[in-house]
């Protein structure tokens, strides 16, 4: 990159960490996205249909609710050259609350987000990041 302002196309990728608490036959996960400083991802409900929305995918549970966080709006204005321009998108550390029925004979929960990030106002190809979470019937396993 050496001082062109290119930006790599691994920028912006997001980490996950998923705990899983099993209670009876529910389950809960807490997926936790770690996104990069000076990066953000589009909410999961973006005002422009251009915008690719983040979506979390989930196998392994029946009947799946996603509690997607509230976004922070965002002056994209000066990035985008038009001022004022409020987006919802997601930046630093935000939590996915997850719920559903365990599927007998599942013990772990597998899923991924899909998403699209953008740096400096650059949006970059959409992209899928995987995750899994252990389930026991004892309780929260990391």
């Amino acid at each position: 990159m050496s001082g062109t302002g290119a930006i790599s196309l691994d920028a912006g990728s997001i980490s996950l960490h998923a705990v899983a608490r099993r209670h009876e036959r529910s389950a809960e996960i807490t997926l936790t996205a770690a996104i990069p400083p000076g990066a953000h991802i589009e909410s999961h409900a973006p005002p422009d249909p251009f915008l690719i929305p983040t979506v979390v995918e989930v196998d392994g549970l029946e009947g799946v609710g996603v509690d997607y966080p509230e976004p922070v709006r965002k002056d994209l204005g000066e990035e985008l050259g038009v001022p004022g321009v409020l987006l919802p998108v997601y930046e630093g550390k935000v939590r996915f609350a997850i719920r559903g029925e365990a599927v007998p004979g599942v013990d772990v929960i597998r899923g991924a987000v899909r998403y699209q990030p953008c740096v400096r106002g650059t949006c970059l190809p959409p992209r899928s990041t995987s995750w899994e979470a252990p389930l026991d019937d004892h309780g929260a396993v990391q």
